[in-house]
């Protein structure tokens, strides 16, 4: 195989109907054959571990809700590794964020914090937006898991992460932290996560701009796979991945 460890974007293990691609399937099968070690990565950060590792085992993958590396724990092992010991925060997100920050030490303060993070939450309200702001105002740094700025469920468009995210950096004049697709320090902290070095680990993807650039940032070897995206040119592209191919069946070989 091309690599003695993996990354993976959830993105490129499903069709667009959310049904398993089969040569996904084998391929992760593959590496679990050759002990190859992998964590597949994604952007949602509505769903827990538990809940993803559900979702695509009732697809027909066989994975374990270690195998997944989130970019809302990409946000906080990022806020961990740079201010250890500022350990109070608030968010906009899901029970499942809510979860993680408490598992990380992390104590919900909703009058002082030293972050704000910034994930999915279907069931916000106009005054979680305003106590977000508060906090920033305040002095916390916000930090999000992704800046998508509209979510695709089935043929409806939902607001997104992204959208939220540039409302709050225009109403308190401050910048945020990106720790999901495209930046480069989800792919870092995923390496982090897998216990591999950048030069021993190939990452797996189909969005060029964001998905192939955040990884080519973090020095990670990539492996564009083509055919599972219909939107994506590969002459046309400005991102120039180390491998091509048009499916899984040829990292198989």
């Amino acid at each position: 195989m091309l690599s003695d460890a993996w990354l993976i974007a959830a993105s490129a293990l499903l069709d667009d109907k959310g049904k398993p691609r089969s040569e996904a399937i084998l391929f992760l099968d593959a590496l679990r054959q050759y002990r190859k070690p992998f964590a597949v990565l994604t952007n949602q950060s509505v769903f827990s571990r538990d809940a993803l590792c559900a979702r695509y085992n009732d697809a027909g993958f066989h994975l374990k809700p270690s195998s997944f590396y989130t970019s809302i724990m990409a946000a906080i092992d990022y806020a961990h590794s740079q201010k250890p010991d500022a350990k109070t925060a608030g968010y906009i997100g899901s029970h499942a964020m809510r979860d993680l920050l408490r598992s990380a030490g992390y104590a919900v303060d909703m009058n002082k914090a030293d972050w704000v993070f910034a994930g999915t939450d279907r069931n916000a309200q106009y005054n979680d937006y305003c106590y977000a702001l508060r906090l920033i105002m305040g002095g916390a740094q916000l930090i999000a898991a992704d800046l998508a700025p509209a979510d695709h469920i089935d043929d409806t468009v939902l607001i997104g992460t992204g959208a939220v995210v540039r409302m709050l950096e225009e109403a308190s004049g401050m910048k945020a932290i990106n720790a999901g697709f495209p930046s480069e320090i989800f792919v870092s902290r995923a390496l982090k996560y897998l216990g591999t070095d950048a030069e021993d680990t190939v990452f797996i993807g189909t969005d060029p701009a964001g998905e192939i650039a955040a990884a080519s940032k973090a020095g990670v070897r990539t492996a564009w796979i083509t055919g599972l995206n219909e939107d994506a040119d590969v002459f046309e592209s400005e991102v120039r991945p180390t491998y091509l191919f048009e499916s899984f069946t040829g990292l198989l070989r």
